[in-house]
């Protein structure tokens, strides 16, 4: 489960077993994450993608 804040408001996202998961647009340099790990973990600037914040737009680099 992840909790994103959008407008200030926070929602809450539920990652379904057996269902795929939502589909985010990246380029050949992205190292995949291994499942069950979480990406905001590994990937300490998602976070700040997801909320609008980041500002570049490779955010996996």
């Amino acid at each position: 489960m992840i909790d994103v804040s959008k407008n200030g408001s926070w929602m809450e996202l539920q990652a379904t077993r057996g269902e795929a998961a939502c589909k985010i647009l990246v380029d050949d340099t992205f190292v995949p994450v291994p499942e069950r790990r979480n990406i905001a973990n590994e990937n300490k600037k998602f976070t700040d993608y997801v909320q609008g914040t980041f500002v570049d737009e490779f955010w996996w680099k």
